[in-house]
């Protein structure tokens, strides 16, 4: 009977280390599937903020490129039609005190104008340029720019003038 009291009891502690043992390892369980769990929603916060900034940079590049683009067209128009003003004002005789045709490609007609009989229009908006004599407008044909340019500050000149601006001092 004292052995099996003995048996008993070993059996009792052992049943408690086990029961222990169990406990310890189901609550190592518990932390690690929260860690888990903490972690996999950590990763999907960082892959979808990664995701959106990936969506904004590829915005961001679409608009570059578009913006590009437009660039490149508004240059090349620009471009053209700076060549076709020099091939205009290249044919003009500026020595004579006669004009056929005005820098914007407008006819006159008759083929002797004199520089008051012309209406001379700016490149800036078709307003017209008074008082302005023969040197003035020849000097303003020149150099490509008109007095109405000249009173506007860098930021609010136009494209054309800006790139106007740009192809004088390359030259």
């Amino acid at each position: 009977m004292r052995e099996v009291a003995e048996r008993r009891q070993q059996l009792e502690l052992e049943h408690e280390q086990a029961l222990a043992i169990l406990t310890f390892k189901q609550d190592e369980i518990k932390r690690l599937q929260r860690a888990q769990l903490f972690a996999k929603r950590e990763h999907e916060g960082v892959v979808q903020m990664l995701e959106n900034t990936l969506d904004c940079m590829q915005a961001k590049v679409r608009e570059l490129e578009e913006k590009c683009r437009s660039q490149s067209e508004q240059f090349g128009m620009l471009s053209q039609e700076l060549d076709k003003f020099r091939v205009q004002a290249s044919n003009i005789d500026l020595s004579g005190p006669s004009l056929t045709q005005l820098t914007n490609g407008v006819g006159l007609s008759g083929t002797n104008a004199s520089w008051e009989d012309i209406a001379f229009w700016s490149l800036e908006g078709n307003e017209a340029l008074c008082d302005t004599s023969e040197l003035d407008v020849a000097a303003a044909l020149r150099t490509g720019s008109t007095p109405h340019a000249a009173e506007l500050s860098r930021p609010e000149r136009s494209p054309t003038v800006k790139h106007r601006e740009l192809m004088q001092t390359s030259f």
